[in-house]
Order: structure tokens, then sequence, then C-alpha cells
């Protein structure tokens, strides 16, 4: 199965390395503080990229809660079976949080089906 593996990203490379034809690189337009405000511009007047971006950041927020885990458990004097109950029970709750209910109100579109199925990993 390793071999398989390595098959398939040597065969990426090949294909990389002759399929792209080098070009050159952008040349700045303006300050780094110009740049950064106008893609900040860009992002935050366009509905949709604004969309993604904070759903990306909300998803962010969620995943870094496993990064507490571990010393949260050795804290209370758990060890890695504490750890692993922690991070399963993340999950848990993730799906339980996601999951369609008719109870719920509805999420506008078109990001609202996505929103209200469950997640999958």
């Amino acid at each position: 199965m390793l071999a398989v593996d390595a098959t398939t990203f040597l065969l990426s490379a090949v294909l990389i390395a002759t399929g792209l034809r080098r070009c050159a690189a952008a040349e700045p337009s303006g300050s780094w503080w110009s740049e950064t405000t106008a893609g900040v511009r860009v992002v935050f007047t366009n509905r949709t990229l604004r969309s993604y971006l904070l759903l990306f950041w909300l998803s962010c927020l969620v995943y870094a809660t496993e990064g507490v885990v571990a010393p949260l458990a050795g804290e209370y004097g758990g060890g890695a079976r504490t750890v692993g109950l922690l991070l399963a029970m993340l999950a848990v709750l993730t799906v339980v949080a996601t999951w369609p209910s008719p109870d719920r109100a509805p999420v506008s579109e078109p990001a609202g089906e996505t929103l209200r199925e469950p997640v999958s990993v």
C-alpha cells in the first residue's frame, strides 16, 4: 500500500514538473499595508467571500479546543484515556449540534443546506 502511495506522489511530481510552465512572480503594486487593505476590502465587500471567510474562522475556533484537551485532562489528573474521551466527545457534540431538526429556524440559502447537514470527517 505504501508503494502505491509513493508511486502516486512520484507521478504527481512528474506531472507538475513537466506540465507547468515557468512564469515570473508578480511585482508588488504598492506597500504591504495598501495591498492588505485592498484584499480586506475585496473580501468584506463581497458577501460570498465574507461568508466563506467567517465560516472558516468559525471552524478554526471549533477545532482550537482540541489543543487544550491534553493540558486540561492533565490538570484534572487524567491520562491518555481521558484525552481520548474528551476528543471523542468534541466530535460527537459537533455532529449533534449540526444534526438537522424540524424545530430549527431555516438558515438562509445557499449555505443553508450545507450548514444543516451532519458534519462527516
